[in-house]
């Protein structure tokens, strides 16, 4: 554990430089991919997630606990890493990347009740927000039902708002010019309208601006795929 901690430290460090000096940030992710360094992390990644999540998947540990923090600290840099668009572009170009990305969408929905999953869900969630702005990682996230884990969140009365704007954000981003039908399809059977209506009379400014603007897309999105069924 010492030799992740000390090898996750380092990468951290680099990838907090690259998000301060965004003009290097290509070269600086070249230089990591081509020493493999990138690749060696998301595999880390990966697997210390899997195993994680295997063994606490009935009970998370508490937040003082050294696995918890370890994998908050590398779903931290995995969040840092794709903010960048070379970064986002490697993890979803990445084997180990997209099977870290799979999992995420996967286990959001069975992490269990605790003080420490909101944390996790928060940082998952940033995750997947960022993989949207990709154009792979959005065709990637839609053919894997990203719409499962958000409906999930947002249905859960224990989220927390924050966690309500993520899933709102994340939701906002994949349905902004969607124009595949079946994609449209599978998220207004996934995501009730009806429920995303309720959130935009909230009295929070950050809940319902969002999901006004998640409404008018889904609605775009419906309206868009009426019209070209009827074409055909």
């Amino acid at each position: 554990m010492i030799t992740l901690e000390s090898k996750c430290e380092e990468l951290s460090v680099q990838v907090e430089r690259l998000m301060t000096e965004k003009e290097t940030a290509h070269e600086e992710i070249r230089r990591l991919k081509d020493q493999n360094e990138l690749g060696e992390f998301l595999s880390i990644a990966d697997g210390t997630f899997s195993a994680f999540n295997n063994t606490y998947k009935t009970s998370l540990p508490p937040t003082s606990n050294v696995e918890y923090k370890f994998v908050i600290g590398l779903l931290g840099i995995v969040s840092n890493l794709s903010a960048s668009p070379e970064g986002r572009e490697f993890l979803i170009t990445n084997s180990s990347g997209r099977e870290l990305v799979q999992k995420i969408i996967q286990l959001i929905p069975e992490l269990p009740s605790a003080s420490g999953s909101s944390s996790l869900k928060r940082l998952m969630l940033m995750v997947l927000y960022n993989v949207s702005i990709n154009k792979t990682g959005l065709q990637y996230l839609l053919e894997s039902r990203v719409g499962d884990p958000l409906r999930h969140c947002l249905r859960d009365k224990s989220s927390m708002e924050e966690t309500q704007v993520l899933c709102l954000r994340v939701l906002q981003s994949v349905t902004y010019d969607l124009t595949e039908p079946k994609y449209i399809e599978d998220l207004n059977a996934t995501i009730p309208i009806d429920m995303i209506e309720t959130m935009a009379l909230s009295k929070s400014d950050n809940l319902n601006n969002v999901a006004k603007q998640v409404i008018k897309h889904l609605r775009n999105c419906e309206k868009y795929r009426t019209v070209m069924s009827q074409n055909v």
